[in-house]
């Protein structure tokens, strides 16, 4: 079974916008937010086995776009949004970050996910859905990522289409939700913190105002060694014990979960070849 990257965008908005938790109370009445390896756990727990193979790498290249050195796009915010502005038939994009001082500090969001999710959520009926899997998603992007010189592909792709077209696939044929088409936004930017902890509904973006907010107020980070915990604790005991690749990891655990009572293959620290997590 191969997860739909609708799901995950699914999982990243419930991070960002955590349920009240049901089993204890705030000293003040209210329920804290259900942290996010429990999110994570639930939504794990909900899908069927066996999974496709390799998803666990898949899975954590589009939690953690932000780890590792396998994909460069070489797309900047600017970049990105004057694309996307042609391919989805949006205005306004290019703007994403800018502040309309003249009328008080009315702006955008400062995230282009998140742009790009309120413009298309007006467009896109409520029941689009995606039929594209991690393991699809996970070849178009490695396709966007081979022509930049600091992407570290180990199979690189061989004459990968032009970037515009590949975008085009992603954000237009590909039919994908509003809620998607933003996660998606955020994974090629390498950075879905403004979606796991995205900013209050506010009048203006006015400096001040913005240094009134409440860090403690915001949704908790996912962890990464609570998440690979959560999805194979053998996985978690390689990155711990010194193996620094997510994806080495993510297949080495495999191996050994698809094959009961086989003990881990390799030696506590470090191993030839992989590197070493520096904490």
């Amino acid at each position: 079974m191969d997860i739909p990257f609708e799901s995950f965008a699914d999982l990243v908005y419930r991070m960002g916008h955590p349920p009240d938790s049901k089993k204890r109370s705030l000293p003040d009445g209210s329920s804290p937010k259900l942290p996010p390896e429990k999110i994570f756990l639930s939504w794990i727990n909900h899908h069927g086995r066996p999974l496709a193979r390799h998803t666990g790498k898949r899975l954590f290249r589009l939690l953690f776009p932000h780890d590792g050195t396998r994909r460069r796009y070489g797309l900047k915010e600017k970049r990105l949004a004057v694309h996307l502005e042609s391919i989805l038939c949006i205005k306004g994009l290019a703007q994403w970050d800018c502040v309309d001082w003249e009328k008080g500090g009315v702006g955008g969001t400062g995230c282009l996910g998140q742009e790009v999710h309120n413009s298309m959520a007006r467009k896109l009926p409520p029941e689009t859905k995606s039929n594209l899997t991690l393991s699809e998603l996970d070849k178009l992007l490695d396709q966007l990522a081979a022509p930049s010189p600091y992407s570290q592909l180990s199979i690189p792709p061989v004459d990968p289409p032009d970037p515009v077209v590949i975008l085009r696939q992603l954000f237009r044929d590909s039919n994908l939700s509003a809620n998607a088409l933003g996660v998606l936004v955020q994974v090629i930017m390498r950075d879905l913190r403004p979606l796991l902890c995205p900013l209050p509904t506010m009048r203006t973006r006015h400096p001040t105002a913005m240094l009134r907010l409440k860090i403690t107020a915001a949704p908790q980070p996912l962890n990464m060694h609570l998440a690979m915990w959560c999805w194979n604790p053998v996985m978690a005991r390689l990155y711990r014990d010194g193996k620094g690749d997510i994806d080495w990891c993510a297949d080495a655990a495999e191996s050994v979960s698809s094959s009961p009572g086989q003990v881990i293959p390799v030696p506590p620290g470090p191993v030839l070849g992989v590197n070493v997590q520096v904490c």
